[in-house]
């Protein structure tokens, strides 16, 4: 192999690292919102206006989160269990619906 094959090869691994997007975490940015809130809400006794500021910092939060998700975030992996758990639950809702049926 010689340096211009070795050279692309190398340009190419360190360039589609480039666009796979940074990590985020859900929990991340539900702690910050609900955060928000609830200090809106403490505050909003000596400081009712404060629940208007934090309606403009959730709309502030949700513009960008929004757009780095769609743009810069890294989208994320597929968890198995949170598809068994939605099968799960699918299947106990038939069987209430049965037994609620027989029992009427």
């Amino acid at each position: 192999m010689n340096l211009i094959n070795l050279c692309c090869l190398f340009a190419s691994s360190s360039s589609s690292s480039l666009y796979k997007g940074t990590p985020w975490y859900a929990a991340e940015r539900y702690a910050d919102m609900s955060k928000t809130l609830f200090l809106a809400l403490f505050y909003s006794v000596l400081y009712p206006s404060g629940l208007f500021v934090a309606f403009f910092g959730y709309s502030f939060c949700y513009t960008v989160d929004k757009y780095s998700l769609l743009r810069t975030w890294r989208t994320p992996a597929e968890v198995r269990w949170v598809a068994w758990i939605g099968g799960l639950v699918r299947w106990v809702a038939w069987i209430g619906a049965l037994v609620r049926w027989f029992i009427g």
